[in-house]
């Protein structure tokens, strides 16, 4: 399989642990949002373990990773992101054992399941184990991956089987009600002793947004055309469809989206491959939609904070009323139209 010495992976012993994972059949007295964390001996992140299958249509562990992976956790169980939506798609941070049909596998999958001369049969009978990167389309597991969710499994099912005896057990002390219940290892003898602490998430780091370069270049070729009274939504958000570049992952390119604010129209759109700097990358394509419009606006819809900060020198520049707005009504409705088409074909 394709990944970080994925050849290395202890295949045997995942495939017999998934297999005892399933057996003991822990979604029947646990929600997915009865979550508790694992820390991994490796790098100390925190994996927060979620079992699904409660409603009988999904049989799975997902370990989101770290405070990245379980923000975007909370995001879905909060109503905050859509399940169902596009976001979900690329959004997600987390890897995953889950018991699928016949048929969601694919030929590395099957591979693995022959060199070990398993069988399986039926529906949610088959163990698929992926990788879910936001931007990335799932993949298979690299070693490191594997290694934690192997020892995930393992935890989670110890835990579960406690928390069927004790119902209670992630119910936070007083004072602890921020924390989450986390098995920590701790090394004795060469050996692995296995604690539970309640532990507060990390704090998520905020993303670093850069400066755009090119601002002078962008005013000096705009501000001789004229600006008109219209309003603009500006966003850029990931595509439904994947890149595939050799044998790497296959990852979702990032799409930029013009519209007017007012009827809808699309005014400017493009696939960006994976960009080094997107504040240039969105300064570049104002360039270009003025530039084939030949005119600009008076004020711009944004919705993100990177957009805003890499438009703000050029917006003051140009007398453009730049707003941070939390929806941006036309851009989602197109968004949904290409998620609706997507999932058609």
């Amino acid at each position: 399989m394709p990944g970080d010495n994925s050849s290395a992976i202890d295949w045997k012993a995942l495939f017999e642990v998934a297999s005892q994972f399933k057996e003991i059949g822990c979604w029947d007295w646990m929600w997915d949002s009865d979550l508790f964390g694992v820390q991994n001996p490796a790098n100390d992140e925190i994996g927060y373990c979620c079992v699904m299958g409660r409603n009988h249509e999904h049989f799975a562990l997902a370990v989101y990773l770290g405070t990245e992976g379980l923000q975007k956790y909370e995001d879905i169980q909060s109503g905050q992101m859509d399940e169902y939506g596009p976001d979900l798609l690329h959004s997600q941070k987390c890897i995953m054992v889950s018991f699928e049909d016949r048929k969601s596998l694919q030929e590395k999958d099957f591979d693995v399941i022959k060199k070990l001369d398993l069988s399986f049969r039926g529906r949610n009978a088959w163990p698929l184990f992926r990788s879910h990167l936001p931007g990335f389309f799932p993949w298979h597991l690299t070693k490191s991956e594997a290694d934690f969710l192997l020892l995930s499994l393992r935890q989670t099912i110890d835990v579960a089987l406690r928390f069927k005896q004790e119902p209670g057990l992630f119910e936070p002390p007083r004072g602890k009600e921020d924390c989450y219940f986390v098995m920590v290892p701790n090394g004795v003898n060469d050996a692995i002793v296995w604690k539970n602490q309640w532990l507060l998430p990390h704090k998520l780091k905020k993303p670093c947004i850069l400066q755009v370069p090119n601002v002078p270049a962008v005013i000096q070729e705009t501000k001789n055309y004229p600006q008109q009274q219209t309003s603009w939504e500006l966003d850029y958000f990931y595509s439904t469809v994947t890149v595939k570049e050799g044998e790497s992952r296959p990852y979702y390119p990032r799409q930029i989206l013009f519209a007017d604010h007012i009827n809808g129209l699309i005014l400017h759109f493009q696939l960006l491959k994976q960009p080094e700097n997107l504040s240039i990358a969105v300064a570049e394509e104002f360039r270009k939609a003025v530039k084939s419009l030949k005119f600009f606006p008076k004020e711009i819809l944004v919705s993100k904070e990177e957009i805003s900060v890499a438009l703000k020198p050029i917006a003051a520049a140009l007398g453009i009323k730049l707003m941070l707005a939390e929806e941006l009504p036309e851009i989602e409705r197109v968004r949904y139209s290409m998620f609706e088409s997507f999932k058609k074909h």
